[in-house]
């Protein structure tokens, strides 16, 4: 099995809660805009708090084509376009980029009716993109909107009608089916037209889909456009499903252990099932056991083939090796 497929972290998302507000901040009327490059976002106000404009945060990032993910149990919303991987709470001045240091903006985010509002310098300082407010506070957001997402072919089938592609979308962190019919633009990085034959398993592509995608799983849909930026090679596809990492956690239970790592790959902590399978030895070979494992130490883990979607993901260790 295509040792690629991995499935990046993926929290579920939810309405975020409405919050009691800080004591003593003054709103004024939430009658300013918010678009994105020209374009108004309906039912997205700006609001001035104490004479610092905030701006909602769903409304803005998933009106640029990222996701916006709210982990209820934490209360910390997440912002992900990849290599984008943005943290915080509201009520905290502190803007989490995978695990670096919180980066403060001035000024907290905070809840009302249901939205998190974050202050406008958000828009550049973190999420790097351009915006101007005009004379009456209405702002706007210039960004050029990618919809494509980077995928690698894990399959591919001739069928009555054409060719389709399975493909495992590191955005939705699972796999798709993608239909190529005959409007399905293929090129390569510099826009030559290319065929269909280009997509062969391992190939790197970045794919936009059609507007609509069915809810089986796999879920399916059309291919727009597809540009091809090459083949891995299967050693490299074999490292990709090997890393380098720290033990943060270890958790004995009735039922195992459990590790929990950060991958610094995907951005995320993943939590390793150490199982009856699972080979664990030093650099020179040596038999090891799960007793050898403990918190500081550094390790190379090979994933399993499979990935949880819950928050942290959760995989099986194949094989550990303890690097010191």
């Amino acid at each position: 099995m295509n040792k690629f497929r991995k499935t990046l972290k993926n929290i579920t998302a939810g309405a975020l809660v409405a919050s009691v507000l800080t004591a003593g901040a003054v709103f004024a009327a939430d009658t300013d805009t918010l678009s994105i490059n020209g374009t108004l976002v309906e039912d997205a106000q700006v609001i001035s708090v104490d004479g610092a404009a905030f701006v909602p945060v769903r409304a803005l990032c998933e009106g640029l084509g990222m996701e916006v993910l709210w982990d209820n149990d934490a209360e910390q919303v997440t912002i992900v376009d990849m290599p984008l991987y943005v943290t915080f709470s509201p009520e905290a001045d502190g803007y989490t980029f995978a695990r670096t240091a919180p980066m403060q903006l001035g000024s907290a985010p905070f809840l009302q009716n249901d939205r998190t509002y974050v202050p406008i310098r958000f828009i550049d300082e973190i999420l790097k993109k351009e915006f101007t407010v005009s004379e009456d506070g209405n702002v706007n957001v210039t960004a050029v909107i990618d919809n494509s997402v980077g995928a690698i072919v894990v399959g591919s089938e001739k069928t009555e009608n054409g060719t389709s592609i399975t493909v495992f979308d590191s955005k939705r962190n699972e796999e798709v089916v993608a239909n190529i019919t005959n409007e399905t633009v293929i090129t390569d990085e510099e826009g030559n037209a290319l065929t269909a034959d280009v997509l062969v398993e391992n190939a790197e592509i970045r794919i936009e889909y059609a507007n609509f995608m069915t809810m089986s799983i796999p879920p399916m849909t059309n291919a727009v456009k597809i540009q091809f930026l090459g083949v891995i090679e299967q050693e490299e596809a074999v490292a990709e499903a090997t890393r380098v990492v720290t033990i943060l956690e270890k958790n004995d239970s009735e039922e195992g252990t459990t590790i929990t790592v950060f991958d610094a790959i995907m951005n995320s902590d993943v939590v390793l099932n150490i199982t009856e399978e699972t080979v664990i030895t030093d650099k020179d070979g040596n038999a090891l056991t799960v007793n050898d494992l403990a918190v500081d130490k550094e390790i190379e883990v090979e994933y399993a083939d499979f990935m949880t979607m819950s928050l942290p993901p959760i995989t099986n260790a194949v094989k550990i090796t303890v690097e010191k």
